[in-house]
């Protein structure tokens, strides 16, 4: 079951970029300790999200539900991450396996309603440990159009 570390009170919106306080929230499984080398193997889905387009509220919240709601239904999914940075804000969903998940990218379309035309990224933890970074150079994933 997915536990919610640290509780937003206000939207991710009013967050200051980079700030110590609210660079992050996160929720993950258990006693897990949210860190790349705690699941070498896995990697994370990625929507970085423009600031001031009104939406970043509401996406952190179905994506808080969602992982406390158990909506991915995936065992595989260990944690969410929201990071403000000062162009974007980035919404991460954790995944453990050693594989990029696709239909955990496919749920997380699902859940937070996003279009075919949403930019996605994934990128494994190995990638993430070798240029120290969470976000940069992630590979793009697109969605196929509904039939």
């Amino acid at each position: 079951m997915l536990t919610l570390a640290h509780v937003i009170v206000i939207g991710p919106s009013t967050l200051l970029p980079m700030s110590p306080i609210c660079l992050c929230s996160a929720s993950f499984r258990d006693t897990v300790l949210p860190a790349w080398e705690s699941f070498p193997e896995g990697g994370a889905w990625i929507i970085k999200v423009r600031k001031h387009n009104g939406v970043i509220n509401r996406l952190w919240e179905e994506l808080c539900f969602a992982s406390i709601g158990e909506w991915f239904a995936d065992p595989d999914v260990v944690g969410i991450h929201l990071a403000t940075r000062t162009k974007d804000d980035n919404l991460a969903v954790w995944n453990k396996g050693p594989d990029m998940n696709v239909s955990i990218g496919e749920k997380l379309k699902e859940i937070l309603n996003l279009d075919e035309s949403t930019q996605v990224e994934y990128k494994p933890f190995k990638a993430a440990m070798a240029d120290n970074s969470s976000f940069r150079n992630a590979k793009a994933f697109t969605y196929a159009p509904a039939l």
